[in-house]
């Protein structure tokens, strides 16, 4: 004899609140695109929160205002996903993942020039390559029009803050090496007199 199901809405809800997410009766979302808002959304909250901790301690002007980029693109990023997920009945995530929120801690612990560094290197750089990787996917995958319109949106910007962090890092590793000490000049020496003999290249062997 088949179970009887006295609540499937709320059992539903609660299956969906165990993976992190909430989902509205009726709601057509795939697992796939499900998976990719809650990815998009801890990135997004990600770099805002990364940003934060650069604009408080970093003091490069070109890393400053990468950062503020990432902070003001990605939080309009972030509010625009939130307002869509609410729209289809998805609770997205309200920061980033533990392991985000582990690595910006490691980030606000670095002195201000490793910071920056460290915040081009990783935020610039590694992260957004994997989140145009995550969003290339989404754009070919995602069935649901609003969706697949948001994430086209968004990789044109993902992509052009991977080439500012890019430059960034570039103009870093430029000034890095025009502060670095160079080397010493060869000790001078001085001409013989006239009508001295030169020096022997070889130490004992008298000139010819």
């Amino acid at each position: 004899m088949p179970v009887k199901v006295r609540h499937p809405i709320r059992l539903a809800v609660g299956l969906a609140l165990a993976c992190g997410l909430s989902v509205a009766a009726g709601q057509e979302l795939t697992r796939a695109e499900l998976a990719f808002v809650k990815s998009a959304a801890h990135l997004g909250h990600a770099e805002v929160e990364a940003a934060e901790v650069v604009l408080r301690k970093a003091s490069e002007p070109q890393v400053r205002r990468l950062a503020e980029q990432m902070k003001r693109d990605h939080t309009t990023a972030n509010e625009e996903l939130k307002a869509w997920a609410a729209a289809q009945g998805v609770a997205v995530p309200a920061g980033p993942s533990p392991l985000q929120r582990a690595r910006i801690r490691m980030l606000g612990a670095l002195e201000a020039s490793h910071l920056a560094r460290r915040y081009v290197d990783e935020q610039g750089i590694d992260e957004h390559e994997e989140a145009i990787a995550l969003y290339q996917r989404a754009a070919r995958e995602a069935r649901q029009r609003e969706l697949k319109a948001y994430v086209e949106r968004q990789l044109p910007v993902l992509r052009h803050h991977l080439e500012a962090a890019r430059g960034v890092k570039a103009y870093l590793a430029g000034a890095a090496r025009a502060s670095a000490p160079s080397a010493p000049p060869p000790p001078a020496t001085s001409a013989p007199a006239a009508g001295e003999p030169a020096a022997s290249a070889t130490p004992g062997t008298p000139p010819s």
